[in-house]
């Protein structure tokens, strides 16, 4: 049938490479583009689908994985696997139509498209990464409320009790990581060895001397509190979920 769509179309190579530098949803575009170019409506809107289910599963799947050398294997493994997925598709339901439309004088796409559609690409991944990271609890295990902005302290109450929690919980209220004007998250774990607390704080902060004091502290509190060793573990997230110690 006759294509809704007049434009210029996206060639093999373009669509590769915009993968390769920015994931899949430049490439789910591209894909989308040519399909509508071409009159192929259904196979569009089929190819936005599977871009979203990929795009949300590779950024549910790094904030899952704990270790960032997990999360760094995975980005290899995505980034080389969307690739070669990319180039497999384009030769199976594209490249024919698309020596077609050569043949019929329609033009290719400029790379500059290519770059914008790159740049929208990644910032579409990143709002989705962001969203994601909204709606996965940072740590595993119950959850108690620690404050009037949800400050949550996360536990496994089969080895942690309530009073422990609300210990943990006012110490760091006390160095000023929970307050009532911010929502943070902190993990406390028991082991034959003692008491380790998570929580996030960005390395920049641990320049200041005055922080490194109060961490300090809060050990120093934590274990004359809890009665045992106190391991304090700071991590520090970026969107993605990778997490560095």
């Amino acid at each position: 049938g006759e294509s809704p769509v007049r434009g210029s179309y996206f060639s093999e190579a373009q669509v590769n490479i915009a993968t390769f530098l920015a994931g899949p949803v430049p490439a789910g575009i591209m894909f989308f583009r040519n399909f509508m170019l071409l009159g192929r409506i259904k196979d569009a809107v089929f190819t936005i689908l599977i871009t979203s289910v990929a795009v949300v599963t590779v950024v549910i799947l790094s904030f899952k994985l704990e270790s960032s050398s997990a999360n760094n294997y995975l980005t290899n493994f995505f980034s080389s696997g969307f690739v070669l997925v990319s180039a497999i598709c384009y030769q199976a339901f594209l490249k024919a139509e698309v020596r077609r439309l050569k043949q019929e004088k329609y033009q290719r796409a400029s790379n500059w498209k290519v770059v914008w559609y790159s740049i929208a690409g990644l910032i579409v991944f990143m709002s989705i990464s962001f969203l994601v990271a909204q709606s996965i609890p940072p740590y595993p295990g119950t959850s108690l409320e620690a404050g009037n902005t949800e400050n949550r302290m996360y536990f496994d109450e089969r080895r942690i009790n309530n009073t422990e929690v609300t210990i943990v919980a006012q110490a760091l209220y006390d160095i000023g990581y929970f307050t009532d004007e911010s929502s943070n998250a902190a993990l406390i774990e028991e082991d034959q060895h003692g008491y380790t607390v998570t929580f996030m704080m960005a390395s920049v902060y641990l320049e200041d001397p005055e922080v490194n004091f109060l961490i300090t502290q809060l050990k120093l509190a934590l274990q004359r509190e809890l009665n045992k060793p106190v391991t304090l573990v700071l991590e520090e997230w970026d969107l993605l979920g990778n997490r560095s110690v």
